[in-house]
């Protein structure tokens, strides 16, 4: 997906070493990005100048992908609405075809809403990182860019970073899943969203820092179906895993 971000040099509210390193990670991980930094530019003057063309023309008409192959998503509840009030019912704990994520280990409620909690105590996060091999993916062929110009209303000067990522050679299609999980107890995947096939073999991988369920959706026609782990019979699939720490590859069917 890809993203804007303005920044001015003397940012006094949210200095620009910050959204700089958000940007450093973008580009680490070769996700489209554009960061534009306004010389002199403090917090409010984007609001004043009101001129944003270059981040519209940058992202344009493209439409979102609804089913990525890849989803990376970390999980911090205290930024959950609901965990501020109740009221709000917003729990963000999914993205895309995976859904339920559940911390090992989760802060309370109390915790996030506690002006003397400490920052590691409110920053718990569990972090799922998956690929559906059944999804078309394509090699990164992209490259970081960068330019400077005058803003468009006259008002300075400014100077961009990105990176454009461009499709490279089909990757192999195959009925498989893999997941690397990071302080995650449980979660649930869409296996019909990410394309899983119900109809043959399905190959899980999952790397785990910790004991995880889970949960398979979607996929109707396995359940029943002799599971393996580790090349080990492991009964039948009900719609769940039971994942060890480590890295278990499963096959179900």
């Amino acid at each position: 997906m890809p993203f804007v971000v303005f920044e001015g040099t003397d940012d006094e509210l949210v200095p620009f070493t910050g959204p700089m390193a958000q940007t450093d990670t973008m580009l680490a991980n070769k996700q489209p990005y554009r960061f534009y930094l306004y010389d002199g530019y403090e917090h409010f003057t984007f609001a004043v100048s009101d001129e944003f063309s270059l981040g519209a023309d940058y992202l344009g008409n493209a439409r979102r992908v609804v089913n990525p192959a890849e989803v990376t998503y970390t999980r911090a509840p205290c930024l959950d609405p609901a965990m501020w009030n109740p009221d709000y019912g917003l729990v963000a704990d999914h993205a895309y075809w995976v859904h339920d994520i559940v911390l090992r280990d989760s802060p309370a409620r109390s915790t996030c809403v506690d002006s003397g909690a400490s920052l590691d105590a409110v920053n718990q996060s569990g972090t799922v990182d998956a690929t559906s091999q059944a999804i078309r993916r394509f090699a990164d062929a992209g490259q970081p860019v960068a330019g400077a110009g005058p803003a468009p209303d006259g008002t300075g000067s400014y100077q961009m970073t990105g990176y454009d990522a461009t499709p490279g050679a089909a990757m192999p299609l195959a009925n498989a899943l893999t997941l690397t999980l990071t302080n995650v107890s449980g979660l649930r995947v869409d296996g019909a969203a990410a394309r899983l096939s119900d109809s043959e073999p399905l190959t899980v991988t999952v790397t785990s820092d910790g004991p995880t369920v889970l949960q398979i959706s979607g996929v109707d026609g396995l359940v029943g179906k002799t599971v393996t782990a580790g090349a080990q019979p492991a009964g039948a699939f009900d719609g769940s895993l039971s994942v060890p720490a480590g890295t278990t590859t499963f096959v179900i069917g």
